[in-house]
């Protein structure tokens, strides 16, 4: 007899399994759509309908009369790289979706050990349900589960290879595991607490250069708060260290080896008109090539012997230079000369 509905309720299933794979599809794109706009930290968003062998494992349990009363048809997860980013997604989720929160030790257990997933019953508001495109979602369900990328590791490789059904494990390797848990909660405790100094240290550094006060060591996080007052309302330049702002070490260093390690000391050797110069440029440029026309326009010499060792090149003879040609340097000349001395 259980047999029989169990697999009456799989036909059921394999009949509408393609409106939940877009039902979980749909709730991923949104989703992504209102982190990437609330500027939310995480790794990836994911999704996924249950495929009908999981199911059918899951209804031989005997919990279930009907395929409405399974929350986990559809589901969707989000990574994060610390806990703190957790609680600033599920802030976020009554506000785009009719959620429910899921504890976990109702659903696993208290003797459960290194499941520590945040698990959401999700149904799209009625605001959007009212919607042509979305109609056909009316009554669906899904769950979310959201978890650090450690907490995923440990989730995956014990999925793939320790608890899945064919896996016959000594107990031994099982205890072991869940053990390794426990390092893994340690390891997301620091990052967490390493992520708030750093914020702390940004508010800090924040304050301290809208104050004035700029006798602070230079580094990624001050140079960028500095530069940011100073030149961020001018639209040409981009406030970043290169496309991933993957520079911003190298810039660090030049500035260093050019005996700026303060950023009093940057300011200091700043010209007073050039936040017009840079407002004037035809072409785009960013907090790297800002950077270096501030240690250039400075000392080019010192710049070239010291701190360029050809890391950069200038580019096309064409492109605009009107940062340095405005106080009198030929930027293509001086790197044209420097790189040769390079080469011999």
């Amino acid at each position: 007899m259980i047999k029989r509905k169990v697999q009456e309720m799989i036909d059921e299933y394999d009949k509408v399994k393609t409106l939940y794979e877009e039902f979980s599809l749909r709730l991923k794109t949104i989703l992504e759509e209102v982190l990437n706009l609330e500027k939310c930290n995480f790794v990836f968003v994911e999704s996924r309908c249950k495929q009908s062998e999981s199911l059918k494992r899951k209804l031989e349990l005997g919990k279930f009369d009907t395929i409405q009363s399974v929350n986990d048809l559809a589901g969707f997860r989000v990574a994060t790289y610390v806990y703190s980013d957790i609680k600033k997604i599920e802030e976020l989720l009554p506000n785009v979706f009719d959620a429910s929160f899921v504890k976990v030790d109702e659903r696993l257990g208290i003797d459960k050990v290194g499941y520590k997933s945040h698990h959401w019953i999700i149904k799209l508001p009625e605001s959007r349900i009212q919607l042509p495109e979305y109609k056909r979602f009316s009554g669906l369900k899904a769950e979310l589960q959201i978890r650090t990328i450690l907490q995923h590791a440990w989730a995956q490789i014990g999925h793939n290879q320790i608890y899945k059904p064919s896996s016959i494990l000594p107990e031994k390797i099982k205890r072991d595991f869940s053990l390794l848990s426990g390092l893994l909660e340690i390891a997301d405790n620091e990052f967490s607490r390493i992520s708030k100094e750093i914020s702390t240290y940004s508010n800090e550094v924040n304050e301290k250069t809208s104050k004035g006060d700029l006798d602070i060591t230079i580094d990624s996080l001050s140079l960028r708060s500095f530069l940011l007052q100073r030149f961020g309302d001018i639209k040409l330049i981009q406030p970043e260290f290169g496309p991933k702002d993957d520079v911003t070490e190298r810039i660090i260093q030049e500035m260093n080896l050019m005996g700026i390690t303060t950023l009093k000391k940057l300011d200091s050797i700043i010209p007073k008109d050039l936040s017009t110069v840079m407002s004037n440029l035809r072409e785009p440029t960013n907090f790297a090539g800002l950077a270096r026309a501030i240690m250039i326009v400075y000392d080019s010499k010192k710049y070239f012997e010291n701190a360029w060792r050809g890391s950069w090149s200038a580019g096309p003879g064409n492109e605009d230079h009107s940062e340095y040609s405005h106080y009198g340097i030929n930027l293509n000349k001086l790197v044209s000369e420097y790189e040769s001395r390079l080469h011999n």
